[in-house]
């Protein structure tokens, strides 16, 4: 069965869509606040992704989607219609091409690459989403602190400001690929269109963060901010959740190392819980002013945090 259609698709027009987006992605927009320090400024020509008022977020979604991606849709389902058996045939898992969405996969492949078309904005996030299905599905995940619990997860890399996603990727179930880990290897993955050597800034949460990760990322380029778990801080002495308590809230402790040549720094913050967080990008000075509520006080009172804590 043909996954595509014999017909030439035209699609000039959807071209010049995502031409259109790009043009005012490019053009319309202002830089956001600049970094401290000189030499992790964005280097590249573009502002980040705009809030463009004459863009509607139907704009969006037929720069992505576009006739091709309709087409290969509309030729699918016509020919699902006209088979007696529309299951299409599944390697062995024990194949390296094998993929449990191989019948979706034409269609994602072209959706991915019209997002990855979109200029990148300085300041990137990494995440990961569900798309709403109870159905029966070997994909289907369970995760029960999202608005939606059940679902296809995907692992997504947006703007940090727009929100607008330019990479992605549907999570079929575990990979053979262990060079640096699920989590490492994921990130490195949706980074890997990203423009090396004009400082990139990659922020994420403590279940991608590993120094492994910001290693190599540095190495590209990229400059990285994000939580991470006390057991992927390997080999650091550092002060614990009882020492930090006993200064009060906003006491902090820091540390410096050095990997493969790339400079790392750990900081912890207590506030509520004992917070950490690993940066390429950031050291523990400055320290900014941050308002907190005490419960055991009933008021609000201020205390400091880092250039780290502030922009995650």
């Amino acid at each position: 069965m043909s996954l595509t259609s014999d017909e030439e698709i035209d699609s000039s027009e959807s071209e010049d869509e995502v031409s259109k987006v790009a043009h005012n992605l490019r053009d319309e927009l202002i830089m956001s606040e600049t970094s401290s320090s000189s030499d992790s400024a964005f280097a590249g020509t573009l502002p980040p992704p705009p809030m463009n008022e004459e863009l509607e977020p139907i704009d969006y979604f037929f720069s992505m989607v576009d006739k091709k991606s309709i087409a290969l849709l509309t030729d699918q389902s016509n020919l699902s219609v006209l088979q007696t058996n529309p299951s299409k045939p599944q390697l062995n898992r024990t194949d390296p091409n094998f993929d449990r969405a191989h019948k979706v996969r034409p269609l994602l492949n072209i959706v991915k690459e019209n997002f990855i078309k979109t200029d990148k904005e300085e300041k990137l996030s990494v995440g990961e989403q569900i798309i709403p299905f109870k159905g029966k599905s070997i994909m289907k995940q369970h995760m029960p602190n999202k608005p939606n619990r059940w679902g296809y997860k995907m692992f997504l890399l947006a703007g940090g400001e727009s929100g607008i996603c330019y990479d992605f990727i549907l999570y079929a179930g575990k990979s053979d690929k262990q060079e640096y880990g699920f989590c490492t290897n994921i990130v490195l993955d949706l980074c890997a269109t990203v423009p090396r050597a004009i400082n990139h800034k990659v922020y994420c949460d403590n279940y991608f963060t590993t120094i492994r990760l910001q290693v190599e990322l540095k190495k590209l380029g990229i400059y990285t901010v994000g939580t991470v778990k006390p057991n992927r801080l390997t080999d650091l002495t550092m002060k614990n959740k009882k020492e930090l308590s006993s200064e009060d809230r906003g006491a902090m402790d820091h540390r410096i190392a050095e990997v493969d040549g790339v400079t790392l720094c750990v900081t912890r913050w207590y506030d509520n819980n004992v917070v950490n967080c690993l940066s390429t990008l950031h050291d523990c000075e400055p320290l900014y002013p941050a308002e907190r509520w005490s419960s055991q006080q009933k008021k609000t009172y201020t205390n400091c945090k880092t250039e780290c804590y502030k922009n995650l």
